[in-house]
């Protein structure tokens, strides 16, 4: 094996141990559809303008529930 091939390997390989964050939303069982879309467009809106890419994410996987 060669020596890059090596290094690629024992780094995939490793076990690394990673810090998950997980979001909280407020309850949006209690509201009717066009209510929760524009909570989560309005939590959307925040993420936008603070430039967060992962809780832009969030919020827009939150619609289809």
């Amino acid at each position: 094996m060669s020596l890059h091939y090596q290094v690629i390997y024992t780094d995939l390989m490793k076990d690394e141990l990673k810090v998950v964050m997980l979001f909280r939303l407020p309850n949006l069982d209690l509201y009717d559809a066009s209510t929760k879309i524009s909570i989560l467009f309005r939590m959307y809106k925040k993420s936008h303008i603070r430039e967060n890419q992962i809780l832009i994410l969030f919020y827009m996987s939150q619609v289809n529930k």
